[in-house]
């Protein structure tokens, strides 16, 4: 190991405590059990089963899903094998969902169904009161 002006060089070193630097530069593999990071770029990789392929995560497994789960009966699920729909959202004390539309040539919603049967096909279904 060698040191000049406060810099540590050395192979293959095994440092049991904390490392705390202000910067650095890796090449190669970093491991951790775990982390915090603040703002962090992440331009390549996994997360949970999704790769991250330029602006999208990307999982084509057909059980895959995501799930945010808010407070008591409230959440947004996508593709949650529970649950009967690709997209579902409940929201027990407020507005499940909100669509809104501003300017010429918009739609707040557009809702396309035509495969399918005449008396089994519908844009909308809808159950509750009025």
């Amino acid at each position: 190991m060698n040191s000049e002006n406060g810099a540590i060089r050395c192979n293959d070193a095994y440092i049991h405590g904390i490392v705390e630097a202000i910067s650095g530069v890796f090449t190669g593999t970093v491991n951790a059990q775990a982390g915090l990071f603040t703002n962090i770029n992440i331009l390549s990789g996994n997360i949970a089963g999704f790769s991250i392929s330029g602006n999208d995560f990307v999982n084509n497994a057909t059980n895959a899903s995501i799930r945010f789960k808010l407070t008591g009966n409230s959440f947004l699920q996508i593709n949650n094998p529970s649950y009967s729909g690709l997209i579902d959202v409940r929201n027990d004390n407020g507005i499940a969902i909100r669509a809104q539309a501003y300017g010429s040539n918009s739609a707040g919603l557009s809702v396309i169904a035509q495969a399918g049967s005449p008396t089994s096909t519908k844009a909308i279904e809808s159950t509750g009161s009025c």
